[in-house]
């Protein structure tokens, strides 16, 4: 799932940043929820075209009317919404002489429905979207952590990735930097892990019961202890890395009821 947060964290890439300083409601208004919203839209805009490929020279009246079907099927906006930051959007390219009023105007009044199929004909790039939902805030004022999910993507259905990129956000936001950046690739190779026991299961369906679970943690830390073991690491390393792990079966992968506990589970998340 595409999230306005994700996109803030990202950046600008299709828009220069000198440019988007220069526009005039950003450089005379003195009200601050009007820049802040002018600000949003940009940064909302910036990510379609990054998404779609689209030029913001090249840009045509249905390539705009794509914009607010972005807002609406990506980004899961109201209709209402997706006019009032189109409307802010385009109104300051007005005002800046990008594109004459006229075009703005049938923009406005296209249905959300047609709207919708400009954004699809578009052809956004599903590889793309990962640029956005690879990255998650952290605790740390201006803290984030990339999250490569590159070893599982072939595993999880659209909406599996959503499912575990909600999950990932509730876990990684209250979290310092450095503890996230430890956790996540952990969380990723248990998932994994996960994925390839039940082929073809959603990720959000795998609930394993107290006797799976203390079999799959063993299996952790069997795979764990040979890795390291073999990467020439000594046992208090193991030790360490197993401290992690133990911490990140517990508090995401218990407290998320895909696995749960019994007395074999506990004995097996035990420090060494």
């Amino acid at each position: 799932m595409l999230t306005l947060g994700g996109i803030q964290l990202r950046g600008f890439f299709s828009i220069q940043t000198e440019a988007v300083k220069n526009l005039p409601i950003l450089q005379h208004s003195d009200d601050i929820n009007i820049k802040r919203n002018m600000l949003q839209a940009l940064q909302m805009f910036d990510a379609y075209m990054t998404l779609t490929g689209l030029h913001p020279h090249t840009m045509c009246l249905d390539d705009y009317a794509g914009y607010r079907g972005f807002l609406h099927k990506v980004l899961k906006l109201t209709e209402d919404d997706t006019k009032f930051f189109t409307w802010q959007l385009l109104q300051d390219f007005v005002i800046a002489g990008f594109l004459e009023e006229k075009q703005a105007n049938l923009a406005l009044s296209m249905s959300q429905a047609e709207c919708n199929e400009k954004y699809q004909e578009r052809e956004p790039t599903k590889c793309r979207f990962l640029h956005y939902q690879s990255l998650f805030q952290t605790s740390d004022p201006n803290g984030f952590v990339h999250v490569d999910f590159a070893s599982i993507m072939h595993l999880l259905s659209e909406e599996s990735f959503d499912y575990l990129g909600r999950l990932l956000t509730e876990y990684l936001t209250p979290l310092p930097t450095a503890r996230a950046e430890i956790d996540a690739p952990l969380i990723i190779a248990i998932a994994q892990g996960l994925l390839y026991d039940h082929p073809g299961v959603d990720f959000g369906e795998i609930h394993l019961n107290a006797n799976k679970s203390a079999d799959f943690f063993g299996s952790v830390r069997t795979v764990a202890e040979w890795r390291m073991h073999n990467a020439g690491f000594f046992r208090g390393d193991v030790a360490e890395n197993w401290k992690y792990l133990s911490a990140v079966l517990m508090n995401f992968f218990v407290a998320n009821n895909i696995c749960c506990l019994n007395k074999a589970g506990r004995r097996m998340l035990a420090p060494y």
